[in-house]
């Protein structure tokens, strides 16, 4: 049984079929509610043996770039088809020798098929499990890549006026990221999707990853999209084994918080970056964590919150880094400056490779053992849920910690009112900048964007169209509330 929940998971009964021996394979597909809403279970309806061939076949939506979770999606652009998230659904477990072949007859001269880090019909030798998590995309599609680097970018866009610059830049932090994470000798995959978003979206999977670009974006330069590009790229070699329960949700802080960590780290240590602006990097993540109105709740509850709530999606990201950070400075105190965070991480990946697969408990384990036994409290407090603060010293004795302040993130309304199915107004916040600006309880929402770069570090405005008595309006307003205290790392004054 597969159970899903993604919006590309949209597979209605005979969209797959099945057959072995040239016998057809009964397929069920059950509705059902999970911890994130709406879900799907497909099942075969006997055992299978021998050669299975399934195909699929589904409705392929316009794309819409003001859809929720856009990196979720299988769409239809101009020149092809981008596909993301949970692509085959039902397959058997076991270890197996997979084959993928493309049917483009009907896509035009010139289509191309790209499934994970493979280009075109492929065979792979793994199990169910490791080859239903890939990204695809088809059409006509542009290909870039850096001479001498496994990393291939791939486009539907027809506006080619970043693309260059951005192999070479990614290029760039890639080659040394794959060194410092002891790489495999594999390609990598970045699959670009065109989207009239102002925001970046990304999502990444084991040596691909799949980004909505959109040149409405870009304010100055690219340098204003390279964290979300090392953030991804980085769950190409961080990541944990789950529990024995799929869902509890701890993998993800791993994933995440790692993330978050490197994606900072690793554009300083490649050169991209300075450390003022490693430095700024930091403080921007610690302001998003303080601005979030779910900053103090427990992991847990932000967890199951994820996919229903777009500030508890972000939770992972922010106590994750502020984690890590900790660790790290847990692990310098303990070995007088010998180890690191990083001979952590880089143990768990060495360990993984060597068929030892770390979960939850064994990066516990291990993480005690580097930092002395101060890891367990320190792991047990970004789970427990409270206010965290980031080490003082993370930065060394040239930088301290100061507490200033930030608004928080308030739309203004309830949280659950994008998620939805009527998007209508409800829980209308009284004082709040939404309803200053105009907003009623009963509004229909029809689009709600909040601006992501903005110049001159403005605050991002957001802007809500709705439908009212028959009538179209739009509102903008900063959402934000009332200020909290922020913790920043700023430079220590030498007085003499």
């Amino acid at each position: 049984v597969t159970l899903a929940s993604c919006r590309c998971t949209c597979y209605e009964g005979g969209d797959i079929t099945a057959r072995d021996a040239l016998v057809d394979v009964p397929v069920s597909i059950e509705r059902g509610v999970g911890c994130y809403g709406p879900q799907l279970s497909y099942s075969f309806g006997r055992d299978t043996s021998g050669e299975l061939t399934l195909c699929y076949n589904c409705a392929l939506p316009d794309f819409d770039p003001y859809a929720r979770n856009p990196g979720f999606s299988l769409c239809r652009h101009d020149h092809g088809v981008t596909g993301a998230g949970l692509t085959f659904l039902l397959l058997p477990q076991s270890l197996c020798n997979f084959h993928l072949a493309w049917d483009l007859s009907d896509c035009g001269d010139g289509a191309v098929g790209i499934a994970g880090c493979e280009s075109g019909d492929f065979s792979r030798t793994c199990t169910g499990h490791d080859f239903k998590y890939i990204y695809y995309a088809f059409g006509r599609l542009q290909k870039y890549n850096r001479q001498g680097s496994k990393l291939q970018v791939f486009t539907l866009d027809r506006d080619d006026r970043y693309f260059d610059e951005l192999v070479e830049i990614v290029g760039r932090y890639f080659d040394s990221m794959e060194s410092f994470f002891h790489d495999e000798e594999r390609p990598y995959h970045i699959i670009l999707y065109p989207t009239k978003r102002t925001l970046l979206t990304g999502t990444a999977l084991l040596r691909c990853c799949y980004l909505g670009f959109g040149a409405d974006f870009i304010v100055n330069s690219l340098s204003e999209v390279e964290d979300v590009h090392t953030h991804e790229l980085t769950h190409n070699w961080c990541s944990i084994a789950d529990n024995d329960s799929e869902d509890d949700g701890l993998s993800s802080l791993y994933a995440e918080g790692t993330a978050e960590y490197y994606s900072s780290a690793m554009l300083y240590r490649s050169g991209r970056n300075g450390v003022e602006a490693y430095i700024s990097s930091i403080n921007a993540k610690l302001r998003d964590y303080y601005a979030n109105p779910f900053r103090e709740c427990a992991y847990r509850e932000t967890y199951d919150k994820s996919w229903t709530h777009a500030f508890a999606q972000r939770v992972p990201y922010s106590r994750g880094v502020i984690m890590f950070m900790q660790l790290d400075s847990a692990i310098r105190n303990a070995s007088a400056g010998k180890h690191s965070l990083d001979d952590l991480v880089l143990r768990i990946i060495d360990d993984g490779k060597s068929g030892k697969a770390v979960d939850w408990d064994g990066f516990v384990k291990l993480a005690d053992g580097f930092s002395g036994g101060a890891a367990k409290s320190i792991i047990a407090a970004a789970l427990s849920g409270g206010l965290m603060l980031p080490p003082s010293d993370f930065f060394g004795s040239g930088y301290k910690l100061v507490e200033t302040s930030v608004p928080v993130e308030c739309e203004g309304f309830d949280y659950t009112v994008r998620f939805e199915p009527d998007k209508t107004v409800h829980g209308l916040i009284p004082g709040s900048n939404a309803e200053k600006a105009g907003l009623r309880n009963g509004d229909k929402i029809i689009s709600l964007i909040t601006d992501s770069a903005v110049p001159g570090g403005a605050l991002p405005l957001s802007h809500c169209k709705v439908l009212r008595d028959g009538e179209i309006m739009q509102f903008d307003y900063l959402a934000r509330g009332q200020d909290v205290s922020c913790w920043q790392h700023v430079r220590a004054c030498l007085v003499l």
